[in-house]
């Protein structure tokens, strides 16, 4: 199954940090089953990427295998839902709000003006597990020109690095016990 990102030549300009546990399910999601995705959450989910014309970049704990890559890609297929994953956030070992950034200093233009995130940022190549997790699934050929993103997560990034400043108004902050909400899509779409 399709682990590989795509490379060919995107036309969109949006992107969109997707977390699965917590956001794509909720406390109330039957645990006994590994690699659980509620339907409603993920339609609420595709039904915004499709209104936005975004791209998607997975930044959950989910990318870190082959097994859970291809698992997300399963649930889309058994849903009728046609995207693909773009690509994948580096894992540091560190927090997901620098992985994030890693991945948007070096795969688009969006930071390209601000030298201090540059200077303070690990380069792509620092990802840990290659054989697992190689890099080419996170770094892209060219640059891309964006306009803006969105994360999606259950963990509170504005908690997590001394660059919380640069995602504070692209994040929605997912509730676990529900996962995606109406109210969180209508708060992304004013942000995106």
């Amino acid at each position: 199954m399709g682990n590989k990102p795509q490379k060919q030549k995107v036309e969109h300009t949006k992107i969109i940090f997707i977390d699965v546990d917590g956001v794509l399910n909720n406390t109330s999601s039957d645990v006994s089953q590994l690699y659980v995705i509620e339907p409603l959450l993920l339609k609420l989910f595709y039904d915004f990427y499709k209104d936005i014309n975004g791209i998607i970049v997975m930044s959950s704990t989910w990318r870190y295998t082959q097994t859970t890559r291809n698992k997300f890609l399963e649930k889309l297929n058994e849903n009728h839902m046609n995207c693909q994953i773009y690509s994948y956030t580096p894992n540091f070992d560190t927090n997901r709000v620098e992985e994030i950034l890693a991945w948007l200093l070096e795969n688009t233009t969006y930071f390209d003006d601000n030298k201090e995130v540059c200077k303070h940022i690990l380069p792509l190549d620092h990802s840990k597990y290659p054989d697992e997790f190689p890099l080419h699934l996170i770094k892209m050929n060219k640059k891309l020109t964006i306009e803006n993103f969105i994360i999606f997560d259950d963990l509170d990034l504005r908690k997590e690095s001394s660059f919380t400043h640069l995602i504070e108004n692209h994040f929605i902050h997912v509730d676990k016990k529900t996962g995606l909400t109406l109210d969180d899509i209508k708060n992304a779409k004013k942000l995106i």
